[in-house]
């Protein structure tokens, strides 16, 4: 099972390495904007009052810590934003694998990695991959709740899905599929008992 994973992280690794992270002017048209609000943040301005922000907080706030620790420059930027376009390539890749198998994952993902833009969306500094990505976190810890069925994971994935929602709203999106498969983990499990 982990020879699928470590393939795909190491292609990630690979591709990302022959990107121009920290020298490409910009890769999506709202990458300035969304790269100029942590930077305000940094100088003391503070976000709603004087910097205009019509989405959640949660990537700001993450991007602007990572400014602080590791330097102010868009590499720092796309790094974050490479971070998250991992957890949502190897979490998709680990979702489709636990429900069809190791091969029809490995091929998803690689015609996902295939689609005109996703490459480059997964290192922008926008928050629509980062809100995927720990939406299907949290749809991956569905998973562990059903190989391990303790509260704790639930507890967990609840607390995921809604820093995903405070990321962007559109994670929302996620809500009616975990249900559903929240729905028909609960009934397979009252389906084994006696």
């Amino acid at each position: 099972d982990t020879w699928g994973f470590l393939l795909v992280v190491t292609g990630l690794l690979i591709l990302y390495s022959q990107l121009p992270l920290g020298t490409a002017l910009e890769f999506s048209s709202d990458e300035s904007y969304e790269t100029m609000k942590p930077f305000l943040c940094n100088q003391g301005h503070v976000l709603y009052k004087e910097i205009w922000n019509d989405e959640p907080p949660v990537f700001t706030i993450v991007l602007a810590a990572a400014f602080k620790i590791f330097g102010t420059s868009i590499l720092t930027a796309r790094l974050v934003a490479a971070g998250f376009g991992m957890i949502l390539i190897t979490v998709f890749h680990d979702l489709i694998r636990r429900r069809s198998g190791q091969w029809c994952a490995l091929i998803a993902t690689f015609f996902l990695l295939s689609a005109p833009g996703v490459l480059l969306l997964s290192v922008a500094t926008m928050q629509e991959v980062p809100t995927m990505a720990t939406g299907l976190l949290a749809a991956w810890l569905l998973f562990r709740w059903k190989e391990q069925r303790h509260w704790a994971w639930l507890l967990l994935l609840g607390a995921v899905m809604a820093m995903a929602i405070q990321i962007k709203l559109t994670a929302v999106l996620l809500l009616p599929a975990v249900a559903l498969e929240f729905a028909l983990l609960s009934g397979k499990r009252q389906g084994k008992s006696p």
